[in-house]
């Protein structure tokens, strides 16, 4: 869990028997399913990652006949069904189409919520919209990921009525920015819920 608020967020937006559908992009724990079954006996849940995590959900499906938990294998599903709450638990960076997803995603969903997320202001035009990292903190792999502009990520549901519902600084990580405090006005690590009007 990359968000240990989120129980709490869905417990003050939902009732226990409420039905409602949640989208765990990126989850990777049937443990957060579980918890979720505990607190929501009516939950949808719906899981899009990579093609590995997904084939064990699949088998844990099937073994223990999880009627009401749904894997994603393509992202072009996502974007064909409604959801009453999406998670995306510190993986948006990661999406080099991450703006195509979210014109989409904020167009069929209530609301979004984003986990681990590295947000900064800046007035360097250059930087208006994101830039890539290489993220080493994993070696040997080495990933690449976005970091992003706070002003134009919000944007994206701002301007189709979202509220922003909470904002917090992260606390499950704690990442040295010192690399790029120079170039940037304000860096930080978050997590973000955004609900529709």
């Amino acid at each position: 869990m990359t968000c240990p608020h989120l129980m709490q967020l869905l417990l003050m937006k939902y009732k226990t028997d409420d039905n409602f559908s949640f989208l765990d992009v990126g989850g990777e724990k049937i443990d957060f399913y579980l918890e979720l079954k505990k607190n929501f006996k009516n939950i949808n849940y719906y899981l899009f990652n990579l093609m590995a995590v997904n084939e064990i959900f699949r088998e844990l499906k099937h073994k223990f006949d999880f009627e009401d938990l749904h894997v994603i294998d393509d992202i072009k599903e996502i974007f064909n069904q409604n959801f009453d709450f999406v998670n995306f638990g510190s993986c948006i960076q990661y999406f080099g189409e991450y703006e195509n997803i979210l014109y989409k995603i904020v167009n069929n969903s209530k609301s979004v919520f984003f986990s681990g997320t590295t947000l900064y202001n800046s007035s360097d035009v250059k930087l208006e919209k994101h830039f890539i990292v290489k993220q080493v903190n994993v070696l040997p792999k080495i990933n690449y990921l976005h970091f992003f502009n706070k002003k134009h990520f919000y944007k994206i549901f701002t301007q189709k009525n979202f509220n922003i519902v909470f904002e917090n600084t992260n606390c499950t990580d704690n990442v040295n920015y010192d690399n790029f405090k120079k170039r940037l006005d304000s860096i930080e690590y978050i997590d973000v819920l955004f609900t529709k009007r």
